[in-house]
């Protein structure tokens, strides 16, 4: 039986429409004809063809932005992020579609707990000292005590300055004794702190141009007097120098994101090669004759991330500009300004890949012509010697003679324009009279003096005459060629 108090049901209210049949003539819905194919979902992108740059990136990415992840355990990230790559090609693509490292590593945070945990530090332990790298104030060198005396967050197994507090490690000469603890020569130039007119710049000679008080190594304006070093806009140029440029000034400017990574700006003149003086214009030639005021200071990230190049009349040509990684990884730009032009190049990503080039671009002076290069070079310069064959380098250092400046173009010795009576020294790359009396047994092949008839002497395997003056010495040739000890005046040309 129905239970007590509930409603009894209810008719349907008077005038509500009956159900209507379907009108005929409607379409009933037909099937899918057979062999059409259904809607596919879009795949999702193919990942092993895109990992290894991915990964690089992500590895170059978590270098920079994680406390947690170093050098040494980033050998580790890499192969984990291939593997992970692999089974899941949308990791490749979540890699390379972020905008920047900050972003790519916020992301993978969020993405993957075992990334989160490398990223802060959790759970790695790098020095297996028992404390994870997050926590470690030397996640390098094991210390289980983590004592940190002046407390500035750096312990002390690894701290430059275990007495006073810099926790920036700041080591401007790079002693391995940080700049707040060397404060008697913090540049090690030799002159005490309290003496040196840059102290952190080193500058033996202490040339002050301008008489400032501030040397020309560290003077943002070394042809006048500012000793305050009033720079109102910031870009390096102090403001006692800072009016309009000449139209024939040439400015290049390098300008990179990190402290901790160390660039070199070179400008190579027409004839130049990286590091070979005195056609490299860079730290260690700072100033050379054709390119005058040159550059301005050695940045080397903790003391400075800028580094500029002034050109006063420049003679006419093609200049290649280029940046040389001496450590570190950073987003590097190049800054190009002639007259009324001002071009960029960058930024740039650089990694910590000792003798990596970056060739940015070539310009010419007359009508300030720029001309974009932008390619990197990996390890083209190691121990101080560069030999990179994938670098342009300067428009004639491949041209044995004379060349055209501008264009590049290998000049003939000589030109073809020697007489009969001539012949080219491709040495000195001119014409020379042949010397009409010779002493007999000139140019027979020697290997020692006493091979030589007529006082002849053995030079590059020839018999050669001796002389004492310039006098004695076919035209356009000076008696300055030595040879264990005697004055000649030829060259190996002059017995062709």
């Amino acid at each position: 039986p129905e239970p007590e108090g509930q409603p009894e049901p209810q008719p349907e209210p008077e005038g509500q429409p009956e159900p209507q049949p379907e009108p005929e003539g409607q379409p009933e819905p037909q099937p899918e004809p057979e062999g059409q194919p259904e809607p596919q979902p879009d795949p999702e992108p193919e990942g092993p063809p895109n990992c290894a740059d991915a990964c690089d990136r992500l590895v170059a990415c978590s270098i920079e932005r994680c406390p947690g992840v170093n050098v040494a355990n980033a050998a580790d990230l890499n192969l984990a992020c291939l593997d992970s790559c692999g089974d899941s090609p949308a990791l490749a693509a979540l890699i390379a579609s972020s905008d920047s490292c900050q972003a790519l590593v916020d992301e993978l945070r969020e993405v993957t707990q075992d990334y989160a945990q490398l990223c802060d530090g959790e759970g790695i332990d790098s020095d297996g000292d028992g404390v994870d790298d997050g926590q470690d104030n030397c996640p390098e060198i094991a210390n289980p005590q983590q004592n940190d005396a002046d407390d500035d967050g750096i312990g002390d197994f690894c701290d430059n300055c275990r007495g006073r507090a810099n926790a920036d490690q700041a080591d401007t000469d790079r002693d391995g004794i940080g700049d707040v603890c060397d404060r008697d020569d913090i540049d090690n130039d030799g002159i005490e702190d309290a003496e040196d007119n840059c102290p952190r710049v080193e500058n033996r000679e202490q040339q002050d141009s301008d008489d400032d008080g501030v040397g020309d190594a560290c003077d943002n304006c070394p042809e006048a007097a500012n000793f305050d070093q009033a720079d109102a806009d910031n870009d390096g140029l102090g403001d006692a120098c800072d009016g309009a440029p000449p139209q024939n000034q040439v400015r290049i400017t390098l300008s990179w994101d990190s402290p901790d990574a160390d660039l070199d700006l070179h400008v190579l003149h027409p004839r130049g090669e990286y590091g070979v003086q005195p056609w490299d214009l860079f730290y260690s030639n700072p100033d050379p004759a054709w390119g005058q005021p040159g550059l301005d200071g050695d940045a080397h990230g903790d003391d400075g991330t800028v580094e500029v190049v002034r050109l006063d009349d420049l003679a006419a040509g093609t200049y290649t500009v280029g940046v040389l990684v001496f450590g570190g990884n950073a987003q590097a730009t190049l800054t190009f300004e002639c007259g009324d032009v001002v071009e960029q190049i960058g930024p740039t990503q650089l990694r910590n890949n000792r003798g990596q080039v970056w060739e940015g671009l070539r310009f010419s002076p007359d009508g300030c012509q720029f001309e974009p290069i932008d390619v990197v070079i990996d390890e083209a310069c190691q121990g101080g010697n560069c030999s990179c064959d994938g670098c342009l380098e300067g428009i004639c250092s491949d041209c044995p003679g004379d060349c055209d400046p501008v264009t590049g173009a290998c000049e003939e010795p000589c030109d073809g324009a020697c007489r009969d009576d001539q012949f080219c020294d491709e040495v000195i790359n001119r014409c020379v009279d042949i010397q009409e009396e010779r002493p007999e047994g000139t140019c027979e092949e020697c290997r020692r003096d006493e091979d030589c008839p007529n006082d002849l002497v053995c030079a590059l395997f020839r018999c050669m005459p001796p002389c004492d003056d310039d006098n004695q010495c076919p035209a356009d040739l000076q008696c300055n060629f030595q040879d264990g000890g005697a004055r000649l005046c030829s060259t190996q040309a002059f017995c062709q």
